[in-house]
Parts: structure tokens; sequence; C-alpha cells
């Protein structure tokens, strides 16, 4: 895609985020994923998203398939609750809600 498209696209799809924003999705951090990084992802961006709840996560979440976002670009997401630290430690042991995971 030539550059100006890109940027005609991009800033598109910023506009377009700015509705789940509205509904309770906090843009925490955009970052770049430091090419050094051990057990690195390959994947070039991040970015981090503080939800309202549920439902807004499932709001920002359809924004994006129902976007052309995904013909473009390879995306991983991850979604949970926030958890204190003792709760995280109990859940990596096993003692949490379903299996101890690495």
């Amino acid at each position: 895609m030539p550059r100006a498209k890109r940027e005609t696209y991009m800033r598109g799809i910023m506009q377009g985020m700015e509705g789940t924003k509205n509904a309770g999705a906090e843009l925490v951090a955009f970052a770049l994923n430091e090419p050094d990084t051990p057990s690195r992802a390959d994947f070039t961006y991040i970015a981090a998203w503080r939800m309202r709840d549920r439902s807004t996560a499932l709001t920002q979440d359809n924004y994006f398939v129902n976007s052309t976002w995904l013909k473009y670009f390879d995306q991983v997401n991850a979604r949970r609750e926030a958890m204190t630290e003792e709760a995280m430690i109990q859940h990596h042991i096993g003692a949490g809600h379903g299996p101890a995971t690495k």
C-alpha cells in the first residue's frame, strides 16, 4: 500500500478507536517490540489497553474483527480480569481456578 494510503488508513483506524475509548476502553500505551527482548514474540508493535469491563473488551474485539485491520496485520490478543500478585502466584502453583500454566 502506498505511504499516503497507509497514512489515511491508520488515521481512520485511530478515529474509529475513539468509539471504543468512549465506551470505556483506555489506551495505556503503544510500544515497539525491541529486537533483543528475550523469548521475543514475532510482532513489531505492542498495544496495552485497560477495559472498564468485559463488555467493553468485546466491543474492542468486534471493532478490529469488523474493520479491515486483520486483512493487513497479524494480531494476537490476551485478555483477563486483573489479579493481585498473590492470586497470580497461587494460580501459577496450581491453587487457582483451572490448571497451572507455565
